[in-house]
């Protein structure tokens, strides 16, 4: 498993677990991207790069 992979797996228990959030999965300008929400609020995106992550507050 790459390390981009193991983080991957760690930020999603992290947000699922403390924060209780409904996690949206979508494209976003072609690229995939995780949205964690509470009801129609998004309070955290996370943009899916082959590399990286990009995370929006």
């Amino acid at each position: 498993m790459k390390e981009l992979e193991k983080a991957e797996l760690e930020i999603v228990k992290f947000m699922r677990g403390k924060y209780r959030l409904e996690e949206v999965a979508l494209m976003n300008c072609g690229r995939p991207c995780v949205k964690f929400r509470q009801g129609k609020r998004t309070v955290v995106s996370i943009d899916l790069y082959e590399d990286n992550y990009k995370f929006q507050l």
